[in-house]
């Protein structure tokens, strides 16, 4: 299982945002423990316009890697931070063959337009018992 989500730390590194959005380079990066090895399902819990939906990403967990593309939660063309129209989406699963301390990351590859994503968490859901 993982520590209760008071204990995790979000560290945001390289941030580099230009208004009207050319380019939003955000890579999110958390540590966090696992106590039971297994197999985990990674579900990213999001919101993002159509307008910057295709996006391309990569999610790291330990040494393993994800590629993800952005879909649309929402036909609005903007976002408020009080009401985001939130989705979640399943990502693939990763397998954690030891307990132990680990690190996700979130990188953007590609950004088809402002930004990758308004993201609301991370959700790495065990698997096996």
């Amino acid at each position: 299982m993982i520590n209760t989500a008071s204990e995790f730390v979000v560290e945001m590194q390289g941030i580099t945002k230009r208004f009207p959005g050319v380019l939003a380079l955000d890579k999110v990066k958390w540590d966090f423990l696992i106590e039971k090895p297994g197999q985990f399902r990674v579900d990213l819990n999001y919101a993002c316009t159509k307008s910057n939906a295709g996006s391309r990403f990569k999610v790291v967990v330990g040494n393993q890697s994800l590629a993800g593309i952005v879909k649309p939660t929402t036909k609005k063309k903007r976002i408020t931070m009080r009401k985001p129209e939130l989705s979640s989406y399943s990502l693939g699963d990763v397998e954690f063959e030891k307990a132990g301390a680990y690190k996700l990351s979130i990188t953007p590859e590609n950004i088809k337009s402002n930004n990758l994503m308004l993201l609301r968490s991370v959700i790495l859901q065990p698997l096996t018992e």
